[in-house]
Parts: structure tokens; C-alpha cells; sequence
């Protein structure tokens, strides 16, 4: 984008923005969110995989499953 205003001579700003995405899911929901994911890769989910893999991340205090996303990324304002 960055590249394309400049060589259309357009003004812009641009600012990081960086921060954390955090979703509890219960059990049930952080499994179907992750057979989802696989699926979509054609790959047949093995559920004692994904037990082992999903239930020593039970956050104890919420009694949730937290998947946390971290982003970092620019943003970029212009007007033409």
C-alpha cells in the first residue's frame, strides 16, 4: 500500500498498532475451533490429539480456554 501511494505522489501517515485478540472458549468450542482449522486442510482431527493438546491450557482462574492472538501491524491513513 505504502508503495502505491508513493508512486501515485499521495500523502499519508502511518501508525504501528499493536495489541492481543484474547477469546475464552469453553472446551467444546476451543476443540470445534481448532477441527475447523484442520479441516480446512484436509486433515481428518484425532481427538485424544487434541485433547492432549487443548486441556493443559485451561486457564484455571475463568475455567476457559484462552486463545490469545498477538498483532502487530501499520496502519495507513491518506485522503485522495
Amino acid at each position: 500500500m505504502r508503495e502505491w501511494l508513493e508512486k501515485r505522489g499521495i500523502d499519508y501517515k502511518s501508525y504501528p498498532v499493536d495489541g492481543e485478540w484474547v477469546v475464552p472458549r469453553t472446551y467444546d468450542e476451543a476443540v470445534s475451533n481448532c477441527r475447523d482449522m484442520l479441516f480446512m486442510y484436509d486433515i481428518k482431527p484425532d481427538d485424544e490429539i487434541l485433547a492432549a493438546n487443548i486441556k493443559p491450557c485451561l486457564d484455571t482462574e475463568s475455567g476457559k480456554y484462552i486463545e490469545r492472538t498477538q498483532y502487530s501491524i501499520e496502519m495507513i491513513i491518506w485522503h485522495a
